[in-house]
């Protein structure tokens, strides 16, 4: 690439930011965007295999630019595709030793590991078969609720926005009421939407808490030229100059 720039190209300066906070860099320069505000945020990004998840703060741009401090930031394999993993372990421990259930059991296992799907999981683990029913709980929770209070939700609350205040890195009253974005393919999912619901309440420390906004599209998007009649060089030529 920098051969082939031109000289006023390479006069340029190039930032590298987390994921994460590009994705919010859209609402910054929105008109719903207060610059008075104290501008801390949960990031909450659900992918196919993992969740990042970030709490940082909006920092008043120089020199034209914005940027961004972060406080705390994790990424997990939390995403859909090993919650679809974590439900295939369940079911081959629970239909284990059971010839009738053999067949099903190859199927479904065929697809444990599967980070492209064209599908979305079924809702939760009791929709995988049909006259196939679990009367019983073996454990005193369903490995959904297991995975998304154990593992999401102690990623999302507890080692992203408790362990601020737990490393001196923010006051109590500032971890109240954070605007909380919850993005990413995954979130679509309504397993990943509980974290709405659940985010705004933590049991013993009541005073950390999150208040879901959500990203919405801008008014002003438009492309001006349609994409397939771009080359590959004026790409590279556009992002330069924009």
């Amino acid at each position: 690439m920098h051969d082939n720039l031109t000289p006023e190209a390479l006069d340029l300066e190039v930032n590298v930011l987390p994921e994460i906070a590009a994705q919010i860099y859209g609402f910054v320069v929105s008109q719903r965007f207060d610059r008075k505000a104290a501008n801390r945020f949960v990031m909450v990004d659900v992918g196919a295999g993992t969740i990042d998840s970030a709490l940082f703060r909006v920092l008043p741009p120089k020199r034209g630019m914005w940027s961004f401090e972060f406080f705390t930031a994790v990424v997990q394999p939390l995403g859909v595709a090993n919650l679809h993993a974590h439900r295939v372990n369940w079911w081959e421990r629970m239909l284990a030793g059971n010839p009738q259930a053999a067949g099903l059991l190859e199927q479904l296992s065929a697809t444990k590991f599967a980070t492209d799907m064209e599908l979305a999981p079924p809702v939760t683990y009791r929709d995988y078969f049909k006259g196939v029913s679990v009367d019983k709980m073996p454990s005193p929770s369903s490995p959904d609720e297991e995975f998304f209070q154990q593992q999401v939700m102690n990623q999302v609350r507890g080692q992203t926005m408790w362990r601020a205040w737990k490393e001196s890195l923010l006051p109590k009253e500032a971890l109240t009421g954070v605007p909380i974005f919850v993005c990413g393919g995954g979130s679509r999912m309504r397993f990943y939407e509980r974290i709405n619901d659940e985010i705004g309440r933590m049991p013993g420390c009541t005073w950390l808490s999150a208040e879901p906004w959500l990203l919405g599209f801008p008014e002003d998007l438009f492309a001006r030229v349609p994409i397939r009649r771009i080359s590959t060089d004026s790409l590279l030529r556009m992002a330069l100059v924009d």
